[in-house]
Formats: structure tokens, sequence, C-alpha cells
């Protein structure tokens, strides 16, 4: 499988070279990693390692992408029922930013 490279790197590098994020910006890769989020979960993904590092950044930088699958879980009915509470948790958090971002 080739993997695409995300020219634009993370957003650690991208913040500790140059600093805090517009708020168009932000907005935008919020938008976007909610969204992506919320589609894993739809697929009973947890990506379960969600860091800057793990966002990747197009060339030009607009669109954000996350990587790193390598602590995801395809959650099924007994891991959601033992961490039903925590996934609950994390929807409700990515909402209300989303909710706010937008």
């Amino acid at each position: 499988q080739v993997l695409e490279y995300a020219e634009g790197g993370d957003v650690l590098h991208y913040v500790q070279t140059a600093g805090a994020l517009g708020e168009e910006r932000a907005r935008s890769w919020t938008g976007q990693i909610v969204s992506a989020v919320v589609y894993m979960h739809d697929l009973g993904i947890a990506h379960r390692d969600l860091k800057l590092e793990n966002i990747l950044l197009s060339a030009d930088l607009r669109a954000v992408k996350i990587c790193d699958f390598g602590f995801a879980k395809k959650l099924d009915d007994r891991s959601v029922s033992s961490c039903n509470h925590y996934v609950l948790l994390v929807n409700r958090v990515l909402f209300t930013v989303a909710a706010v971002a937008m």
C-alpha cells in the first residue's frame, strides 16, 4: 500500500515554528478533525492516540489528515459497553468544540 506524502508536516512542528494559529485556520482545522473523528466513531473505530504529531498538513496548509492508527481499535459490543462513558464524554467534548468552532 502506498501512503500519501503530507508536504506540510505535522501540526506540532507547525505550531512550534509558526506559533499560535489564527482564528480562521484554527476553525478550519478543528472542523476537519472533528469531522474525521465523528466518521471514525460512526465506523466503530477509536483512534486512541490523537495528538498534534498525528495530524498531518497538506502543502497549502488547508487540509489536515489524521495518521498513525497503531493504537486504533475496532470497537465491538463488549468494548463499547466497557468504555461507553468515555466514548460519550469524548463525543460530547468534540461536538462542543465543533459548535464553538463553526
